[in-house]
């Protein structure tokens, strides 16, 4: 029967409740106690130049690297810069976690009368920007 070449398991009992998985790693839960994985998902370089304090960041920004930019951005707004600025050009992937840590560091900024403005948003930045409507809210310059 040719489903049985393209199923060659159709038809087989499944293995019986606490049977031993015959493949793959073994079945555990976490550990609570682990730390949450890390990665090379993100790096975040701070520089002044000027009176201007520029935030450069690289990588992917989404809810597991959220934190990580709001504490740079929130670091950097407490030194108060004369303006913040927000390099995205290297931002691979751009999701509403990443979106969201941008709105919070504008509500700061604007809080403490810093100027913040996102420069060179990277495509994805920039698409979502445009659909979320947020390239309104935020002053955007093409370059550096």
């Amino acid at each position: 029967m040719a489903s049985d070449r393209l199923f060659p398991h159709a038809g087989t009992a499944a293995p019986a409740p606490g049977d031993p998985p015959t493949t793959g790693p073994p079945l555990t839960d976490p550990d609570p106690t682990d730390p949450p994985p890390t990665g090379p998902d993100l790096r975040i370089d701070t520089a002044s130049i000027g009176g201007t304090l520029v935030c450069t960041v690289d990588g992917d920004l989404h809810q597991d690297t959220e934190d990580q930019l709001r504490r740079a951005l929130d670091e950097a707004l407490d030194r108060r810069p004369a303006v913040l600025a927000v390099r995205l050009s290297a931002v691979r992937l751009f999701t509403a976690g990443g979106l969201n840590a941008l709105l919070a560091a504008r509500r700061t900024a604007h809080a403490r009368e810093v100027p913040m403005i996102l420069v060179a948003p990277s495509p994805g930045v920039r698409r979502v920007l445009e659909i979320t409507g947020a390239t309104g809210v935020f002053r955007i310059r093409p370059s550096a």
